[in-house]
């Protein structure tokens, strides 16, 4: 939300014009707004709704004893000149949110997202979710996967629409089971009520009728209580007092509904809460605190973003039992604190002889982080002075482990390696030379193009070498 009002700041990207950036500045420096997207709408709407309020009787009370005079008409029209041009600015800001919720990054919302989206489906868990955007819509269609929003088809080829179910079903299983409890950026509804699902920018739906986009900004809160936003939020009531498990990721809570709802279940009892987030919440209470860092709890902080904890979480919601989950985490986070990434080589080797085969171990013990994806075992060898040393033309095994976008980065295991003693007359003439076997990104080809930033885990044993 701060990034989106950020954006709105920049002609270039926004095309603001000096009037509504004097608005702006005027919010947030004279009446101390903060610059955040649901900070700026809120007081934006308190100040467009401000007329209808009883604070402005109070207000004009305050101003002057007289219902009418000079200063009540003064500060009338200085009140509705400054109400139209935050009116106009709110206005403008919700255009650009809407514009920007269309242009997201699509590569990018695949990359992250695509194996999320089909492990979720596969599972049959439900996503809740308040944003506007449809990233993970548009993820799903291209993996071939159904999703199930509420929307049902009505008629075929160019008059083929998706309308509201006013039934509202979510069905699990097999499907991206998505519910938007803020509405959504493609969703349309006309002046007879019907509420259509279209995947672009538009005035009329396919019918030809005029249409306002139905969606709940952030600080509209009496909106939650529209007939089927209501049911939405039912239906999150509904399924959360049967779960077992609460994932939020990526999510403030500063909505109070929802908060709400969420402490009310914990209360219960029964519920594991696990928040993916690189700063854990605020807005929840004290006696929602979460474990300490590693520890497994009613309440698991992972303090990372999504998208560097992503392939964990789809791993974990793809071959654990939902019991597990928390306490999975729990070790995977233990790991990344600890930072110890390990390797060691493991076996009988003894010395290293041109031609000959050899056998052995690789101890590996890694927390591998999406960025270092896919991540490859490999072998080489290096002469083992220090001065420009001679390395290996290749890399000698044939890369059989590999650990790939999508996969957990969590390994705990003896890798077997097999290689073939180059021959090479420099490390003969020394006699001794290095065995390295490194963790690296698979981007590197060449032992020679390997530096820290592209090796997570290195070990290394002195043998004497000869070619005969």
């Amino acid at each position: 939300m701060q990034g989106i009002y950020a954006g709105f700041l920049r002609k270039e990207k926004s095309g603001i014009t000096d009037l509504e950036l004097r608005t702006c500045k005027f919010l947030t420096g004279n009446l101390k707004v903060r610059p955040d997207l649901e900070e700026f709408l809120l007081a934006a709407n308190a100040i467009t709704n401000f007329r209808d309020s009883p604070l402005a009787a109070f207000v004009e009370a305050s101003v002057s004893n007289r219902s009418y005079g000079t200063k009540i008409e003064e500060y009338r029209k200085r009140a509705k000149k400054r109400a139209s041009q935050v009116e106009a600015v709110r206005n403008r800001i919700l255009e650009f949110l809407a514009r920007t919720c269309f242009e997201f990054d699509r590569p990018k919302a695949i990359e992250i997202f695509g194996e999320f989206v089909e492990s979720i489906a596969s599972a049959g868990y439900p996503v809740f979710s308040t944003n506007y955007d449809f990233a993970l819509e548009h993820v799903a269609v291209t993996r071939e996967i159904r999703v199930e929003n509420n929307f049902e088809q009505h008629g075929r080829g160019q008059g083929q629409r998706w309308l509201w179910n006013d039934s509202i079903n979510f069905p699990t299983g097999g499907a991206l089971t998505l519910i938007k409890l803020h509405g959504s950026v493609t969703w349309y509804r006309d002046d007879t009520g019907v509420i259509e699902n279209i995947q672009f920018d538009t005035n009329k739906n396919f019918a030809g009728r005029d249409v306002s986009r139905l969606i709940v900004f952030p600080t509209r809160f009496k909106d939650i209580y529209d007939q089927h936003f209501f049911a939405l939020y039912s239906h999150f009531l509904s399924v959360l007092a049967d779960a077992k498990v609460l994932i939020i990721a990526g999510h403030s809570l500063r909505d109070e509904y929802l908060r709400a709802g969420i402490i009310e279940r914990f209360r219960t009892g029964g519920l594991q809460i696990i928040v993916i987030d690189p700063e854990f919440p605020k807005a929840l209470p004290a006696e929602l605190k979460p474990a300490r860092l590693g520890e497994t709890g009613p309440i698991v902080h992972i303090p990372y973003p999504f998208e560097d904890i992503r392939d964990e979480l789809t791993h974990l919601v793809r071959n654990s039992e939902p019991s597990a989950i928390p306490r999975l985490f729990s070790e995977i986070v233990q790991s990344i604190k600890l930072k110890s990434n390990k390797l060691a080589i493991r076996g009988d080797i003894r010395k290293l002889k041109a031609g000959e085969p050899k056998k052995f171990l690789a101890r590996v013990e890694a927390q591998i982080l999406p960025k270092d994806k896919p991540a490859i075992l490999r072998c080489w060898i290096q002469s083992a002075r220090r001065v420009r040393p001679v390395t290996s033309s290749d890399f000698l095994e044939g890369g059989n482990f590999v650990v790939e976008r999508g996969e957990s980065g969590m390994i705990r295991s003896d890798i077997p390696i097999e290689i073939i003693v180059p021959k090479k007359r420099q490390w003969a003439v020394q006699g001794d030379v290095l065995l390295k076997v490194g963790l690296v990104k698979a981007s590197v080809k060449r032992p020679a193009r390997l530096n820290q930033e592209s090796t997570i885990a290195l070990d290394e044993r002195v043998f004497s070498y000869s070619s005969d």
